[in-house]
């Protein structure tokens, strides 16, 4: 008998690993061969989140083929329409219920079914945690799941601090935990919150206090209230040794970055490598306290004393044994020149990936110290403030860039309203900030994505910036989405041929808005000309 090399599961599952679901619905129609092939691959993931109605045929087809289900995302669409005798899937691994409002009846029902699913691995959830009935539910439902190793929970409602502190301890186990409690006060309840009840805070923190250390190596946390973070955060992260990746999600008390500095400082996370800050409620932090969280984050051997020959004076000596590999920045943070010295001086012989792209102004004085400090990079998204009305050091334009190993990069070039009409060769400022800017992105050799983000004509042959890009011959996808005046031309696209020798993919803006010169150059024109020399790639 001829044997198929989807008949062998390890090459089954490598090759169905590029079909979407489109695909792999289109292939079970072919023979019945065929359909025993791909019918486990297809239904492998149910994702309802864009459903709008679930019919009776598709209820139907999953209670058929729920051997093969693993994940189900968007649960909260498929728990009103099932029918109360289908069980859950008996191979389920991964469950995804995020519903924008919740029901007291909905939450004890789904946390029911949960329960009955003990070969889950992940589970995300959005509950009501105010009211005690789902509160005990929810413990004794993640009690009862023995193979449950990552856990999202998401509150929108003020959720109290014993509350919280038990489903920490629940959570012990788990290798990921992500607690998003969020802020509003749920109608007629009367929450036990430390800043009701002093009682009820002391009985959190005693019982943080008295927990052993976890099992957590990825933390994402944001608590409901500010006093709720130095009783029930800090103990937390005392109790993760084993943490490689810590989420700030959102600090409600600017102290609490302060806090987690002295944590980070005093005990020893040798294996945290990746680090994100999310937003801070209180709007009067400083650079110098999230340079502060920055130096803590420092990987420490030891501090010697030694003794210098030339002047016979004490020095500390700080022997670095690494340091960060991932550092985000997911919201607006006072992140300048301290913030800057910190992340060179503490990590830059590790940092790969550096995300700023949600500060949305970063001076390019301070980009320019990072891209020539940090030789590691191999992800950068960072978005830049040109200007001629910045104190910028003018041997800026001479500092090159030691992170040529970069292969992914997203950039935002942000002119101030001033130089927005500059002209491309003009000489100005602006014009000599962007052609430095360029003539460094055409240094990175190893470049295969590049996202770019401006309001300004750049990517363009005369005119533009595009000559000093040649060099980029491995990059595979560059993406003009929000390059709303960008205007590409049939010479672009044959440039593209020549000298971008790898280009796979191009995304081009399809905003409503165009200039009139826009509207005259439509993009099937470059459209055809780079599918006419190379049919394979993908032009959106």
């Amino acid at each position: 008998m001829k044997i198929s090399v989807f008949d062998i599961p390890l090459l089954k599952d490598r090759v169905t690993q590029y079909l979407s679901p489109q695909d792999l619905s289109r292939c079970v129609l072919v023979s019945r061969s065929w359909f025993d092939w791909f019918t486990p691959p297809l239904w492998r993931t149910v994702d309802y989140a864009n459903c709008k109605i679930i019919s009776p045929e598709g209820l139907a087809a999953l209670t058929r083929h729920q051997d093969f289900v693993q994940t189900i995302l968007a649960f909260h669409k498929y728990l009103p329409c099932r029918p109360v005798s289908h069980k859950p899937p008996r191979n389920l691994q991964t469950l995804e219920h995020s519903p924008s409002w919740t029901t007291l009846d909905g939450d004890l029902t789904l946390l029911n079914l949960v329960k009955a699913m003990p070969t889950l691995k992940s589970l995300t959830l959005t509950l009501t945690l105010s009211n005690e009935e789902v509160h005990k539910r929810l413990i004794d439902t993640l009690f009862s799941l023995p193979r449950l190793h990552k856990f999202d929970l998401t509150c929108h409602y003020k959720t109290s601090s014993n509350t919280i502190q038990q489903v920490i301890r629940a959570c012990s186990r788990f290798e990921y935990l992500r607690l998003s409690l969020g802020g509003m006060m749920p109608t007629g309840t009367c929450l036990d919150d430390c800043d009701n009840d002093p009682e009820q805070y002391n009985i959190a923190k005693r019982a943080m206090d008295q927990m052993p250390d976890t099992q957590i190596r990825e933390l994402s946390i944001c608590l409901s209230h500010a006093k709720q973070e130095p009783i029930l955060l800090i103990p937390l992260l005392e109790r993760c040794p084993l943490l490689t990746k810590l989420d700030l999600e959102w600090l409600r008390d600017r102290r609490t970055l302060g806090w987690v500095a002295e944590v980070l400082e005093r005990q020893s996370f040798s294996q945290l490598k990746h680090v994100r800050l999310g937003a801070l409620e209180d709007h009067g932090a400083k650079d110098e306290e999230i340079a502060g969280l920055i130096n803590a984050l420092r990987l420490v051997r030891s501090n010697l004393m030694v003794r210098s020959c030339s002047d016979n004076s004490d020095h500390d000596h700080v022997s670095m044994k690494g340091g960060l590999e991932t550092f985000e920045v997911e919201a607006i943070l006072p992140f300048e020149k301290h913030s800057v010295q910190s992340l060179i001086r503490c990590h830059a012989a590790t940092l790969t990936v550096l995300d700023l792209m949600s500060l949305r102004q970063l001076k390019c004085q301070l980009f320019v110290d990072l891209m020539g400090s940090l030789p590691k990079l191999r992800t950068v998204m960072a978005p830049v403030w040109l200007g001629h009305t910045q104190d910028t050091d003018p041997s800026a334009f001479e500092t090159p860039w030691m992170c040529v190993g970069i292969k992914d990069l997203e950039l935002g070039l942000q002119l101030t309203g001033a130089a927005s009409d500059h002209q491309a060769g003009s000489g100005s400022l602006t014009d000599q900030y962007i052609r430095y800017m360029f003539t460094q992105i055409g240094r990175l050799t190893e470049l295969e994505e590049w996202k770019l983000v401006s309001w300004t004509e750049l990517i363009n042959v005369g005119v533009g910036y595009l000559d000093l890009l040649a060099g980029l011959k491995r990059l595979k996808c560059l993406d003009l989405r929000r390059c709303p005046n960008n205007r590409l031309d049939v010479k672009e696209a044959e440039w593209m041929l020549e000298h971008w020798t790898s280009l796979i993919q191009l995304f081009l803006y399809r905003g409503r808005k165009r200039s009139a010169r826009y509207i005259d150059m439509p993009h099937h024109h470059v459209k055809e000309t780079l599918l006419s020399k190379r049919p394979w790639m993908r032009i959106e």
